[in-house]
């Protein structure tokens, strides 16, 4: 990519405006001396200092805009905004699936008391009820592995899909420059 500073031409450019608009200042500053000499009124004063005003002001936005033509073509705005949908589809995608994990995760842990719940409805004694607890815990660390192994798979593939969207986004910046 290139850095954010301006070119040798664009400085040179900058300059040369700049030097315009000061013979510019100048030519009409000595005028308006001159009038303002010659004329009492402060209209004819106050016009000259409009009309510089508004040179000064058309020449200052005209060199505003070519240096920001060309820093606007150098910064290639249309690939950081393709670069950023694909960032933004890959944490769709990621986010889908944690949304996924922990809905399976809620999921097992319901189930889990379900089953808790019904086991000791049908409890005999204490034991039955030891047994239905020590299955509820069993099936929740089950469910809790699962969301725990999904994000881990997500975690372990976000990592290479980030350095395949960085060499696609880098690779599209080279090949619009040339």
């Amino acid at each position: 990519m290139n850095p954010m500073t301006p070119s040798d031409e664009t400085l040179r450019q900058f300059s040369a405006a700049c030097l315009v608009f000061n013979s510019s200042f100048n030519t009409q500053l000595a005028e308006l001396l001159t009038a303002g000499a010659r004329q009492l009124d402060w209209r004819g004063p106050g016009r000259v200092l409009l009309q510089l005003h508004d040179n000064a002001t058309t020449a200052g936005i005209a060199t505003l805009n070519r240096l920001w033509s060309v820093q606007r073509d150098s910064l290639d705005m249309k690939a950081s905004a393709r670069s950023l949908q694909g960032a933004a589809s890959m944490q769709a995608d990621i986010a889908e699936g944690c949304w996924q994990g922990l809905m399976a995760y809620t999921q097992g842990q319901s189930e889990a008391l379900e089953t808790l719940l019904a086991s000791v409805a049908e409890a005999r004694d204490t034991n039955d009820i030891m047994l239905a607890t020590g299955a509820f815990c069993n099936a929740g660390q089950a469910a809790g592995k699962q969301a725990l192994a999904k994000a881990a798979g997500l975690g372990g593939a976000a990592g290479p899909a980030l350095q395949s969207w960085l060499q696609a986004s880098l690779q599209s910046g080279e090949d619009s420059t040339d």
